[in-house]
Order: structure tokens, then sequence, then C-alpha cells
């Protein structure tokens, strides 16, 4: 039954039916691990952390255990115990694309670019239609040249104005609205000729948009004016 509310994401019943079977088994595996991912839906990640960590002593050649481990890690923040399970998943089953992919994402998140394209390469090469990480290798290229042209420009000065616009029309089922690249398009270059140095950013998901908004947060601190310019629909989706 916890099964069941798992999928039908209802995760405080699916929690409250694993207690009852782990209070009869404190040793069932199933029990704890997918306790583990009904935590995790609650964003109550010491505590998928622990049932993870409790599924990997029982069973330490399962490589499940440590990738649910680091996508935990990860959500918290951990970068660092979050790569070293992805390490260990990969060693106990390197013909898994997903791991990769994960890994990729740690990289990623340290910057480390050239790694984490490798990662996602290496994901790819063991599943050709992987969504996911072919999106991934296309966003991690353009993140990297960007960042090395903006290596080769000098630095924002002290009193400089700065401005992140982002224009977001492509929302998959939800359907494409036309008008956020051109806004973005001509918002930019207003900016651009007030003497704004400007960032355009168009069609991003989540990731790119904190990751720019994160890279976007350094030049805010050294500029006299740091403006934020959005356009596309403000919606929450399930």
């Amino acid at each position: 039954r916890g099964d069941v509310n798992i999928r039908r994401k209802e995760p405080d019943r699916a929690i409250a039916d694993f207690d009852q079977v782990i209070a009869q088994n404190p040793d069932d595996i199933l029990a704890l691990f997918n306790r583990g991912v009904a935590f995790q839906a609650r964003s109550l990640h010491d505590r998928a952390i622990a049932d993870y960590t409790r599924v990997i002593a029982l069973k330490p050649d399962d490589p499940d255990g440590y990738t649910n481990r680091g996508i935990a890690y990860r959500a918290k923040g951990d970068a660092d115990r979050a790569l070293a399970d992805y390490n260990k998943a990969i060693a106990l089953r390197p013909a898994d694309p997903s791991n990769y992919n994960n890994r990729g994402n740690i990289f990623w998140d340290k910057g480390d670019f050239d790694r984490a394209l490798a990662d996602y390469e290496r994901a790819i090469q063991l599943r050709p239609d992987y969504a996911v990480a072919i999106d991934n290798r296309k966003l991690v290229v353009a993140q990297r040249d960007k960042a090395k042209a903006a290596a080769a420009t000098p630095a924002i000065p002290a009193g400089a104005r700065v401005a992140l616009v982002i224009g977001n029309g492509a929302y998959g089922r939800m359907g494409r609205l036309r008008n956020p690249a051109n806004d973005a398009a001509a918002v930019g270059k207003a900016l651009t000729a007030i003497g704004f140095s400007v960032e355009i950013v168009t069609d991003a998901n989540r990731e790119t948009m904190a990751r720019s908004l994160r890279a976007f947060s350094d030049k805010a601190d050294r500029a006299a004016i740091a403006m934020v310019y959005y356009s596309g629909h403000a919606v929450q989706l399930p």
C-alpha cells in the first residue's frame, strides 16, 4: 500500500504505511528504501539519508542506496558526499547511465564543466536516447562557453549597472509563448543603450535559471544598480 501511495503522490500516507512494516521488521530493505523515497518527496532529506544509510548497511553491494542517498545529499547542498555516493554507485553498476548523469550534475554544480560534460557524454553513450543527459550536455556546453567568455572579459567595475534579462517562452505541454524572447531582446537592447551590462537568458529550465541568478548575484554585489527583468508564465507545476 505504501508503494501505491507514493505513486499517488501521497508521501505522508506512504510513510505511515512503511512505518508499520519497519516496526515489525526493522531490517526490511524495501520498506526502508521506499520510506526514504517518501521522505525525499517531503524534502525531509536527513530522514531520507538515514533510511538509505541503513539500506546500504544491510546491502552494501546494491548501488540504488548510494544513488538515492546521493540525490538526498545534493538536495541538502552537500556536493562532496553526493559525489562520493555517485562514485560508489558507478563502481557497483558501471553500465547505469543515470549515475553518470547524476555525477555530471555535481560536477556542474562545482563549476567543473569539462568533467560534467564527460559524464553526460558517457551517459548518452550508454543510452543514446537519454533526453535528460542530452539536454544537460547542451546546457553545460553553453555554460562552459559563457564562463570562458566571461573569464576573457574585464570584471564588473564598482559602480557599474548590470541587468539579467530572462525571456521564457517554451513550456512543453503548456505551449509556446511568442513574446518573451522578443521582449527580452528589446529590453536587453534598451538597457545596453543606457549603459547597462546585460546578460540575456531565453527558454531556460529551472536549473539554468537558478545558475544564472547565482552568477548574476556575484555581479550585483559589485554593481551600483542591478536589475532583473522576466518575461514569461508565472505558474507552479505539480
